[in-house]
């Protein structure tokens, strides 16, 4: 089998590891995996295309004109499952984003009865596929992603602060919730309050912290991540939508409890390694970060459930996933006597 990946020349970093890892682990699986990009014009030499980058992107290109059998991986539908306001970056445009769902759904409307497999990184992921593209369950397969535990492990460095503190990870979107998360944690005790790192490339600087909030506006490596996340009292991240959540699992992996929503994918990732909230009610977030920051004992529960939850999530599990769904959408094709 000879899968041809689609390649946009813009990937965002998420998408990118995403589908290195992927690829890596189809190498090692024996699948040979070729480059295709996204704006080809020609059919490529290959059994079947995968385009791991979809979500609210309009379906690529090469993959319109080909009629190849085709593996899509959605990464979100946030676009039309949140309000405007919810899912936009700050300045939204409600006439712009009813364009682009628009131009999305016709998009999809011109594939749908050819795309033999929707992967999805979460059974949540995959009921959003359903419910807004219409596309039957058994096309829709949720493959969770794994994550480095090379990088992502208990034992290592770690940041020794003066005092203890709550981590927040997060792109700076409406989605990630951290003005709420910036609230809650100012209505803490102020006797004893933890300090709260946050980590939220592309913050404007018109937002100022309060006391006790280390705002860092930069993105910060893997090694820099694990090290905060093992230092930490919790990580505090109750999204308003995730179809996985990277730094939930990269959090539980060097086993630091999680804060996080009780919506969405955030359960389904966190299990029993977590505590879930509203997360649009402030005075929840607050009252789990006091449980977190004054119970030792559950902290601890939550350690080992994080480091034992977090070690079935790895990417040559994904990858044998990915290798399954490539091969099942290859030999159905081959079996309707379709010559390409």
């Amino acid at each position: 089998m000879r899968v041809g990946v689609v390649l946009r020349e813009r990937e965002p970093m998420s998408i990118a590891t995403y589908r290195a890892r992927v690829v890596a682990g189809l190498g090692e699986q024996g699948v040979a995996v070729c480059d295709v990009p996204a704006a080809q014009r020609g059919t490529p030499d290959v059994d079947l295309l995968w385009d791991p980058g979809l979500g609210m992107r309009r379906v690529a290109p090469v993959i319109a004109r080909a009629s190849l059998p085709l593996a899509v991986t959605v990464h979100g539908l946030l676009g039309f499952v949140l309000s405007d306001q919810e899912a936009g970056d700050g300045g939204f445009d409600v006439a712009r984003r009813l364009v682009q769902r628009m131009r999305i759904r016709a998009s999809w409307r011109s594939i749908r009865g050819r795309v033999g497999a929707v992967i999805t990184p979460s059974a949540y992921g995959a009921r959003e596929v359903q419910e807004v593209l219409g596309i039957d369950a058994s096309r829709v397969h949720a493959i969770h992603h794994g994550v480095d535990h090379e990088t992502f492990r208990p034992l290592g460095a770690r940041d020794v602060p003066s005092r203890p503190y709550f981590v927040v990870v997060a792109q700076h979107q409406p989605k990630k919730n951290v003005e709420r998360i910036l609230a809650a944690h100012a209505a803490l005790p102020a006797e004893g309050r933890p300090a709260l790192v946050a980590v939220v490339p592309g913050l404007p600087a018109t937002v100022n912290p309060h006391d006790g909030v280390e705002l860092r506006r930069a993105a910060a490596s893997p090694s820099e991540l694990a090290a905060l996340f093992r230092g930490a009292l919790a990580l505090v991240l109750p999204s308003l939508h995730e179809t996985f959540g990277m730094p939930l699992l990269e959090a539980m992996a060097c086993g630091c409890p999680v804060l996080t929503s009780n919506t969405t994918a955030c359960p389904e990732v966190v299990g029993d390694a977590g505590l879930v909230v509203d997360p649009r009610d402030v005075v929840a977030i607050r009252d789990a970060m006091v449980r977190l920051a004054t119970d030792a004992g559950l902290r601890a529960r939550l350690h080992d459930h994080a480091v034992a939850r977090a070690a079935s999530f790895t990417w040559e599990r994904c990858a044998s996933g990915h290798a399954a769904v490539l091969a099942g959408v290859a030999a159905a094709h081959a079996g309707t006597g379709v010559a390409r």
